[in-house]
């Protein structure tokens, strides 16, 4: 799949990049490609929080799936929408978009960052004033 942007000008793509990947299903899967920016706004906020300027954003990897974890009792698989998104220095690009067959478990949304990335937001880190205690009784 050719990356495409997350933007309001490209959301008719998106949209049917979503029915195809989805075919008839409605139930557990993402629908409505709206909601695609309001997820990546949800990895830039996280990426905000943990480095200190937004030139580091670049490179990070972030990865989506719809529907929330099912009770035990349900036995039977069901299709979900699993997104992959890349940062560039532009913003979000959605790289994989399709339709798996899951079963109970819930998915987070995961944030991947580059060997910079993290050693910026371990620095960042260790920059605020903070104690180590030992044998806290």
């Amino acid at each position: 799949m050719k990356p495409i942007k997350v933007s309001e000008a490209n959301l008719p793509k998106i949209q049917a990049l979503l029915d195809a990947a989805n075919g008839r299903a409605t139930e557990h899967v993402l629908t409505a490609a709206w909601a695609i920016p309001e997820i990546t706004m949800f990895f830039e906020s996280e990426l905000g929080k943990l480095l200190p300027n937004k030139k580091l954003f670049e490179g990070a990897r972030a990865a989506y799936r719809s529907g929330q974890a099912l009770p035990n009792a349900y036995k039977f698989s069901r299709l979900v929408t699993y997104i992959e998104f890349g940062r560039i220095a532009t913003g979000w690009y959605i790289t994989t978009l399709e339709a798996r067959h899951e079963y109970r478990q819930a998915f987070k949304p995961r944030l991947t960052l580059t060997a910079e990335q993290d050693a910026a937001a371990i620095a960042k880190f260790k920059s605020y004033s903070y104690n180590v205690v030992d044998n806290v009784k």
